[in-house]
């Protein structure tokens, strides 16, 4: 510019590229309607801004759980430029579409748009992670576990994040386990500790790599991978599973003294040095609430134990204070952050203080009489009331699931109509009628499944996908189906489930 002036650039939110960009944030986030309309109603897009727009809009789809749409925005994507880099994610999100098809021709497509990708000449790892990884968990879940195996064996080496690696790791060990190469299997466990000690699943490498040394006929190793198991976190899944182990071999936890972990955590009941300003904020509190503002004695108490995490007297009161307001998020927050050792490692008598506000046996009455004549202990009921809510009768999901046992309305009106009870919406907010309902809806699904693993990956995934897993993992045991469920949140939610309802025994007594 001549005579010193400044250019300037104004930027056009209505150009072509910046829509785009738009749109991407959009489907990517909270807005995937938003995104579409935005693609709608653009015009003058160049020929790669129209196959990334399409792409987008197979994002947004998804996001809708419009599957059939977005498989078929993200085919258009591929067969625009099938050389092209964004093709090969295409193909990949297509296939992802797939999975949630019955349709066998489906699945089939699904198996060869996957190994399309990973027969590409291009070098992309995060893509190749993710067609490998959804491969052999297709494949698992369909039985094929060899072919599983070989699919998880492509993901050796790839360039990916620690907790993709990890994923994958985990995965090929499991399946190693199960075709059979206890050697390999145990080689494996104990590569993954190894190499990702602080991974959640390294207590699960501990616990399958002693029951491969026992399949091997080496029992003294076995107990050794399971002792270590059960020292470093006993409150887990894989600490009641290392228990149980321990258990079948005339073992008890008592043997736990030779445990790596020589630290004691820090449990409820400990004696505190003295504070003064811990004691200011116990007394603010108690003046608060003795003036009839609970809720005020509550976010004091709240604002202290955040600010001196380590103070237990501090913790309690806020503990305390909170579950009286109903407040289960800010109790379960606190007592991670104060006592999150102890839950891990802690003794029964070390979590008394702790149980009611975190294990409560609440609704006991309703929870009894709606099991009565079925072999269901109590503690998976309020395992998996507090999974869903939390014992919070009032609360509703994103999806409109209602109450204590999330119900959809539609659902708890099948139910009622079969046991004599009309239920509206409103009516599931009411503690008796929904703990009713939902114990009766989970023992029509276990009934059906035949497993608790399975009717709990039923009532979290879906009866008819659950009904998959259970055609071709179940030959496998409670165990191994669990390991394999191909489904993050639903594998995760089992053993939550799993895990409270030992904790429950453990803290209650059985």
């Amino acid at each position: 510019m001549a005579g010193g002036e400044t250019a300037f650039v104004c930027y056009d939110p209505d150009a072509p590229g910046n829509v785009l960009m738009r749109a991407e944030k959009m489907a990517e986030k909270a807005g995937p309607e938003e995104a579409l309309k935005l693609l709608e109603n653009t015009r003058g897009f160049d020929a790669g801004q129209a196959q990334r727009a399409e792409y987008v809009r197979g994002k947004a789809l998804y996001r809708l759980r419009r599957f059939k749409a977005a498989a078929g925005a993200f085919g258009r994507v591929a067969e625009a430029d099938p050389a092209s880099a964004l093709s090969g994610w295409a193909r990949y999100h297509e296939a992802r579409c797939l999975w949630r098809s019955f349709d066998p021709e489906d699945i089939d497509r699904m198996e060869a748009l996957l190994r399309q990708v990973l027969a590409a000449p291009v070098r992309d790892d995060p893509l190749r992670e993710a067609a490998a990884r959804h491969l052999a968990l297709l494949l698992a879940e369909r039985g094929r576990f060899a072919d599983a195996l070989a699919a998880a064996g492509q993901l050796r080496g790839l360039a990916v994040p620690a907790d993709l690696a990890a994923q994958g790791a985990s995965l090929a060990a499991v399946l190693r386990y199960v075709v059979g190469d206890m050697e390999g299997a145990a080689e494996d466990m104990a590569a993954f500790v190894r190499r990702f000690p602080g991974d959640d699943w390294a207590d699960g490498a501990r616990y399958w790599r002693g029951r491969a040394l026992l399949a091997l006929g080496r029992p003294g190793e076995a107990t050794a991978a399971w002792l270590e198991t059960l020292s470093r976190r006993p409150n887990t899944y894989y600490g009641g599973r290392a228990r149980a182990a321990l258990a079948r071999l005339g073992l008890s936890e008592q043997a736990v003294a030779a445990s790596p972990v020589t630290s004691a955590p820090r449990c409820p009941g400990r004696v505190e040095p003295a504070s003064e300003a811990a004691e200011a904020a116990l007394d603010k509190a108690r003046t608060l609430s003795g003036a009839g503002l609970p809720a005020l004695a509550e976010m004091e108490l709240e604002f202290a134990a955040r600010a001196e995490p380590a103070r237990a007297d501090l913790a309690l009161a806020h503990i305390e204070a909170a579950a009286a307001m109903g407040r289960r998020g800010a109790v379960s927050q606190t007592a991670w952050r104060t006592f999150g050792g102890c839950l891990l490692r802690g003794t029964a008598e070390d979590l008394a203080p702790l149980r009611q506000a975190l294990y409560p046996r609440a609704y006991a009455p309703q929870v009894e009489a709606a099991l009565a004549g079925s072999d269901i202990r109590p503690d998976t009921v309020y395992s998996l009331i507090r999974q869903e809510s939390f014992f919070d009768p009032l609360v509703v999901s994103g999806a409109g699931a209602v109450g204590l046992m999330q119900l959809m309305p539609e659902t708890a009106r099948t139910v009622g109509q079969k046991i004599g009870i009309r239920a509206e919406r409103q009516d599931l907010f009411n503690p008796m009628v929904n703990i009713r309902l939902g114990v009766a809806f989970f023992r029509e699904r276990l009934a059906r499944a035949g497993s608790l693993p399975a009717a709990l990956a039923g009532y979290n995934a879906g009866e008819n996908r659950a009904a998959v897993w259970v055609r071709h993992l179940a030959p496998l045991g409670e165990e191994l189906f669990t390991e394999l469920i191909p489904y993050t949140e639903t594998r995760d939610y089992v053993r939550r489930i799993t895990a409270n309802a030992m904790m429950y025994g453990r803290l209650y007594g059985k």
